[in-house]
C-alpha cells in the first residue's frame, strides 16, 4: 500500500479546515447581515428539512464507504466493483426520496409556502450520490479534496458578494450555495476513472453492503434527528425569526468543531486499515494520540468563546443578533464533547466493528433530545433549544465511554488532562486582565485571543504536556530540513 503519511494528510485537511473557517466566515459575515434572522432562519429551516431527506438517499454510505474502500483500496477490481455497488445502491435510493420529499413538501403547508426554496437545496442530494467523496477520504487522497473544496468556496463567496445584496436574493443565494459549493462534488465523479475501472463488474452483490449500511444508516437516522430535532421544533413553534439566531451560535460552533475534528478525519481509513490487518499497536497508539488532540484543542476553544461569546456574535453578525449570545454560550461546550464522541465513536468503536455501540450512543442521544424538546423549547424558545442541543450531545458522550471495549477504556484518561485544565484558566485570566483595553469586538477578540493562545502555549510547554512536546519537535525537524535545503 502507498501510504500517505498521516502528518501529511494532516496538514492538507488542516488547510482545509482553515480554508472552511476563513472562508464560511467571511460570508456569513457578509450575508448574515443581508439576509438578516429572518432569511436566515427561512433558509436553514429548508436545510434541515432537506437533511432529512438527503440522510435518506445516503442510507449511511459517506461512512460506511470510507471504510469498506480502505479494506481493498490495494486491489483496484475489488475496489471498483464495492464503488460501483455503493454508487447503485445511493442512485436508487435517491430516486425513492426525490418522490417521497415531492410529495411531503406538496402536501404540508409550513414546506408548500417555501417549495422553490426546497426544490433548489434538494440538488444536494444528487450532488452528494454522484460525488463519491467517502472514495477519495478512503484512498486518502486529501490534497485534491482540499484544492477542490477550497476553489469551490472561494468561488461561491465571489458569488454571494456580487450577487446578493438584498433580502429578496434569498433564492440566489440559496442557488450559489448548493451549485457552487456543493456542485463542485461533480468533478469528483469523473476524477474516480483515476482509481476505479468505470466499466461493469461481474456479479455485483448488492445484498452484502445491505446489513452494515443499515446499521450506518441507523447511526445517520439518529444522528441527524438528535442534531436536527431542536431546530425544526424551534422553526415549528417559535418561527423563522428564532432559527435564525439559533443558526448564528450553531454557525460559530461549527466552526470550531471543524477545529476540534481536524485529525479525527483523516485517521478513520488508516486506523480501519490498521485493524484489519491486525496491526494492533499502533490503532492504539494513534487512538490515544487522537484523544489527547481533542482534549488539547478543543478545551481551551470552550473555555475562550465562553469567555467572549458576546465579542464573537457582535464581530460575527453584528448587534441585530445579540440574542444569539446566550444560546452560543450555552452551545460552546458541546464543541469538546463532539470532539470527543467523534473520536471514541468514529475513529475507535466503527473500526473495532462497533457500529452498534455507536448505534446505541444515538438512539440514546436521540429519545433524550425528543423529550427535552417537547419539554424546553415551548417554554424557554431558544434558549431550550440551546440545553438540548448541549444535553444531547453530553448523552452521547458518556453512552459511547461505557461502550468502549474494556481493554480499550483506559484511553479515557487521556481525556482529563489537568495540564490542559491549568493553562487554559491561567490564559483565560491573563485575557480577561486585558479585555478592556480594546473598544470594537474585532480588535477586542484579535487581542484577546492572541494573547491567550500564546500564555497557553508557553504554560503548556512549562508543564511539559506530552501532546505540545511532540509537535515541537515536529516543528523542530521541518526547520532542520528547510535550513539544509
Amino acid at each position: 500500500m502507498d501510504k500517505k503519511s498521516v502528518k501529511y494528510n494532516y496538514i492538507m485537511n488542516m488547510i482545509l479546515t482553515i480554508s472552511l473557517i476563513i472562508i464560511p466566515w467571511l460570508s456569513f459575515t457578509y450575508y448574515s447581515r443581508i439576509l438578516q434572522a429572518e432569511g436566515i432562519g427561512k433558509v436553514e429551516f429548508a436545510n434541515t428539512i432537506i437533511n432529512y431527506f438527503n440522510m435518506i438517499a445516503q442510507i449511511g454510505i459517506p461512512t460506511y464507504g470510507i471504510r469498506a474502500c480502505a479494506k481493498v483500496r490495494d486491489d483496484k477490481s475489488k475496489l471498483s466493483k464495492v464503488v460501483h455497488e455503493l454508487l447503485i445502491i445511493n442512485l436508487i435510493m435517491l430516486l425513492f426520496t426525490c418522490i417521497i420529499m415531492a410529495i411531503t413538501v406538496f402536501s404540508i403547508d409550513r414546506f408548500y409556502v417555501d417549495r422553490s426554496l426546497y426544490f433548489i437545496y434538494s440538488f444536494i442530494m444528487l450532488f452528494n450520490a454522484v460525488g463519491v467523496e467517502w472514495l477519495f477520504k478512503a484512498l486518502e487522497e486529501y490534497q485534491y479534496i482540499t484544492i477542490r473544496t477550497i476553489i469551490a468556496r472561494t468561488m461561491s463567496l465571489i458569488a454571494i458578494l456580487a450577487l446578493v445584496h438584498k433580502k429578496e436574493d434569498i433564492f440566489i443565494f440559496s442557488a450559489i450555495i448548493v451549485f457552487v459549493a456543493h456542485g463542485s462534488q461533480i468533478i469528483n465523479f469523473f476524477k474516480m476513472r483515476k482509481y476505479v475501472s468505470l466499466k461493469k463488474q461481474n456479479e455485483y452483490d448488492l445484498k452484502r453492503h445491505l446489513k452494515p449500511l443499515l446499521v450506518f444508516f441507523g447511526i445517520t437516522i439518529t444522528t441527524t434527528i438528535y442534531s436536527n430535532l431542536n431546530i425544526t421544533a424551534l422553526g415549528f413553534i417559535k418561527g423563522d425569526i428564532s432559527v435564525g439566531y439559533f443558526n448564528v451560535a450553531i454557525k460559530i460552533r461549527a466552526i470550531l468543531v471543524s477545529i476540534v475534528t481536524s485529525l479525527g478525519v483523516v485517521l478513520l481509513p488508516r486506523v480501519s486499515y490498521y485493524v484489519e490487518n491486525e496491526m494492533m499497536k499502533d490503532f492504539v497508539n494513534i487512538s490515544k494520540k487522537a484523544l489527547n488532540f481533542v482534549v488539547v484543542v478543543g478545551v481551551p476553544l470552550v473555555f475562550y468563546f465562553i469567555a467572549f461569546s458576546e465579542q464573537s456574535i457582535r464581530f460575527v453578525s453584528g448587534d441585530s443578533f445579540l440574542e444569539s449570545v446566550t444560546p452560543f454560550a450555552i452551545i460552546v461546550p458541546t464543541t469538546l464533547l463532539m470532539g470527543l464522541s467523534n473520536t471514541i465513536g468514529v475513529q475507535i468503536l466503527v473500526p473495532l466493528g462497533k457500529e452498534s455501540s455507536v448505534f446505541k450512543s444515538q438512539i440514546s442521544a436521540s429519545i433524550v433530545c425528543a423529550v427535552l424538546c417537547l419539554i424546553l423549547i415551548p417554554r424557554f424558545g431558544l434558549i431550550g433549544a440551546s440545553f438540548v442541543a448541549l444535553l444531547t450531545e453530553l448523552t452521547v458522550l458518556v453512552v459511547l465511554c461505557f461502550c468502549l471495549p474494556k481493554k480499550y477504556r483506559w484511553m479515557l484518561k487521556e481525556i482529563f488532562n489537568i495540564k490542559v485544565l491549568i493553562s487554559s484558566t491561567i490564559a483565560l485570566l491573563v485575557a480577561l486582565m486585558i479585555k478592556d483595553l480594546c473598544n470594537s469586538s474585532f480588535w477586542v477578540l484579535v487581542v484577546t485571543f492572541f494573547v491567550y493562545v500564546a500564555v497557553y502555549g508557553l504554560m503548556l510547554i512549562c508543564l511539559k504536556e506530552k501532546m505540545t512536546l511532540e509537535i515541537l519537535h515536529i516543528i523542530k525537524n521541518l526547520v532542520k530540513k528547510v535550513i539544509k535545503k
